[in-house]
């Protein structure tokens, strides 16, 4: 007779059916809820652009550091499959491209693996400002730069024209 010990490692599957949907300045998450009923809550990450590399699952759960992923947010209990991104409070940038990440949570810190990367782009229907400089200051008649890209997606039927910019200091 031989007796062993081993230790085992149960690491979760990754979060399934991750949809992102742009909505106005914000982008609207869900997903589907983990297999493993014991999972306490989500971890969502956020990256500007799109990760060309992989997250080699089951050798990294989580998101690791180098892939270039932003925490954003908890959300708590397995049923819990949603997620509003508005930026805390602050409204996403029109044009960009938005990306995010999905892991499976436990109540002794374990993590699954990540889920698919899945990215929206807010629509771009308001003129976007591209450049700001400040060619120099004066009391009478400084000199400032704006540039700006025009709405590329307006809806003409729920904004009828005729349209304007109007610049403030």
């Amino acid at each position: 007779v031989d007796l062993e010990n081993y230790s085992i490692t149960v690491i979760a599957p990754a979060p399934t059916g991750l949809a992102v949907v742009a909505t106005g300045n914000n982008i609207a998450l869900s997903w589907d809820a983990s297999i493993c009923t014991n999972a306490i809550g989500y971890k969502i990450y956020r990256r500007i652009g799109s990760f060309q590399g992989t997250i080699d699952c089951p050798c990294e759960t989580g998101i690791p550091s180098s892939a270039g992923y932003t925490f954003l947010d908890t959300v708590s209990g397995l049923s819990n499959t949603s997620f509003l991104d508005d930026n805390n409070g602050a409204g996403l940038i029109h044009g960009d491209d938005y990306c995010y990440r999905v892991v499976a949570v436990f109540s002794d810190g374990a993590q699954s693996c990540a889920s698919e990367e899945q990215c929206a782009q807010l629509s771009r229907d308001v003129p976007v400002i591209t450049h700001v400089s400040v060619g120099f200051t004066s009391d009478i008649a400084g000199v400032d730069t704006i540039r700006w890209s025009k709405p590329s997606k307006l809806d003409t039927i729920q904004f009828a024209g005729p349209y304007q910019y109007n610049i403030y200091r």
